[in-house]
């Protein structure tokens, strides 16, 4: 979207402003709703809900489905409940559920009272079930036909059929309508005309059940590449629909997700540019004061080495640098696993040699910043230059292995694997870093300082004695 779409809504708001419904209508007039849509995303509320008043139920309906989702609900609420019900009817079911379960049940009910019956009866199923599933996300309208119909009595219902939309495929089910076979229509159209449906098509169907999880209707989309996938209830009756635009909504919707999770945001669902601030606040406020708790620990362990710090004071000058690199380290290797894990290129049982294979990785990194960091000391404190050393090594690999397997943990807590987010394994590294570094330069510099005294010693006893 470029600087056409930003000139249009400003022109739209202006003549809003003025009421002026002819330039409002002409202005709209050969737009697409996605494009009207747009165009309104920096107008008020009531500016919407006064544009979509002038438009034509199909219009208004198609334009609802783009609006962001905060704004669409208060213009809804302003829309007059007939013509939010003409508009309803217009658009797919699950589209109108997706925009009825968010409003106040007030409005919804008026709405669904207001919608013919067949539209009314589908919106009423798919409300029963939940959004995140794939009975919530499925349109209930499906074409199929039973297993005993010829090639041409398929061909003559699908003529008269109407309303049909990306149908590639014909479903195929006995007379209790449960799913037992599919076909491509190719194969349907090329078969001889007295041929049935049982003897061409392929059983053995994929589906998904109305209660799976919207991942995984997505993953099986996905790994089949399906156009169209089937849903069944428990008994393998055919209920609905899902297709590959609702599985593109899926993707988005999951992978927002996980980045909100992965930065330690609670999720919201408008941009960030309409989200008020105190929403923003509440978003992100939870998990910075738990880090913050967190993170004393780290000021614990550089309380209780206080001694060791003011006595050898460069140590503190690679502190920040050392802890840096474990959070790093640790960040970049449970990014790495939440994504595959959500891919489904990793799963639980392969924990262990994914645990085995970082313990390589990361000593390889932990060498390599190791040696870059030891040039520095020499330069900088030659006296904790081996300390330096060691501690990047130990730090880099601990931080790596703990990142790789916090997101295997939570799994098996059954919790979201990207809650493994990248502060919250940072601050858990800046901790383990700190105590890790001083333990390790409290052990090596009292074995040095014995070494010396020991060495003393010897010298001064040999001197004695010759």
């Amino acid at each position: 979207m470029g600087d056409d779409e930003n000139r249009l809504g400003s022109l739209i708001g202006d003549a809003v402003e003025r009421r002026d419904d002819r330039r409002v209508l002409f202005l709209l007039k050969k737009k697409r709703p996605e494009d009207i849509a747009y165009a309104c995303r920096h107008l008020h509320a009531e500016e919407i809900a006064y544009i979509l008043g002038l438009l034509d139920p199909e219009a208004a309906g198609a334009v609802m489905v783009d609006l962001d989702p905060v704004v669409r609900n208060e213009v809804v609420e302003m829309v007059d409940p007939e013509r939010l019900a003409g508009a309803l009817e217009t658009i797919s079911s699950d589209e109108a559920t997706d925009i009825l379960e968010d409003i106040p049940d007030k409005i919804a009910d008026s709405a669904i009272e207001r919608m013919g019956h067949d539209a009314a009866d589908n919106v009423e199923k798919l409300l029963k079930y939940p959004p995140d599933t794939a009975g919530g996300i499925m349109t209930p309208s499906v074409f199929a036909l039973e297993s005993s119909t010829t090639v041409a009595g398929a061909i003559q219902n699908l003529r008269e059929a109407e309303g049909l939309d990306q149908i590639s495929y014909l479903f195929v089910t006995d007379r209790d309508r449960r799913l037992i076979g599919v076909m491509p229509l190719k194969r349907l159209i090329n078969a001889r005309r007295d041929r049935r449906l049982s003897d061409l098509m392929t059983r053995g169907v994929i589906s998904a059940k109305v209660d799976d999880d919207q991942e995984k209707v997505a993953r099986l989309v996905e790994k089949y590449d399906f156009r169209v996938l089937p849903i069944v209830d428990h008994n393998g009756v055919l209920v609905g629909r899902v297709t590959s635009d609702d599985i593109i909504d899926v993707f988005e919707e999951e992978a927002t997700e996980d980045m909100y999770k992965i930065g330690s945001v609670m999720p919201f669902e408008t941009s960030v540019l309409k989200t008020r601030f105190t929403t923003l606040y509440a978003r992100r406020v939870v998990w910075l004061v738990m880090l913050v708790f967190v993170n004393i620990f780290a000021g614990a362990g550089i309380a209780y080495y206080e001694e060791l710090i003011e006595s050898i004071v460069a140590l503190v000058f690679f502190l920040p640098l050392l802890i840096a690199s474990g959070g790093n380290s640790g960040a970049q290797a449970s990014t790495l696993i939440v994504r595959s894990m959500a891919t489904g290129d990793v799963l639980p049982r392969d924990a262990f040699r994914l645990m085995l294979r970082e313990i390589g990785v990361s000593l390889a990194l932990g060498l390599s910043m190791a040696v870059c960091v030891y040039m520095v000391a020499l330069y900088r404190a030659p006296d904790v230059a081996v300390v330096v050393f060691i501690s990047m090594v130990s730090i880099v690999v601990i931080g790596s292995l703990f990142g790789t397997m916090l997101p295997f943990i939570l799994k098996i807590f059954n919790l979201d694997p990207a809650t493994a987010s990248a502060p919250l394994v940072t601050s858990i590294c800046d901790i383990a870093g700190v105590l890790l570094y001083l333990a390790i330069a409290a052990t090596l510099l009292d074995i040095i300082d014995y070494v010396a005294l020991e060495a003393s010693n010897a010298v001064v006893k040999c001197w004695i004695y010759t």
